[in-house]
């Protein structure tokens, strides 16, 4: 199985993050649809697995402990190719 590059893989879960399709993504970047798909699985099996993890965490952990991005961290695009 080919990888991507972790740029690449880390500019999927980033948009997926944000909602955007899989078409879009693909329009956005060039990857083509079925990677994005399979990208997409793992992203969101992560997410799941998360979730699990966390809800142990946050008994455990202060919230003041715990990052979030902030909303001006956003990544910028450039459709494939220019």
């Amino acid at each position: 199985m080919n990888v991507l590059k972790q740029h690449l893989q880390s500019a999927i879960f980033t948009l997926l993050e944000r909602g955007v399709s899989q078409h879009r993504i693909h329009e956005l970047t060039g990857i083509d649809r079925k990677t994005i798909r399979r990208y997409q699985a793992l992203y969101e099996a992560q997410r799941a697995d998360g979730a699990k993890s966390s809800t142990a965490e946050k008994s455990s952990t202060p919230a003041t402990a715990r990052s979030k991005r902030s909303p001006g961290q956003f990544l910028q695009l450039r459709p494939f190719g220019q």
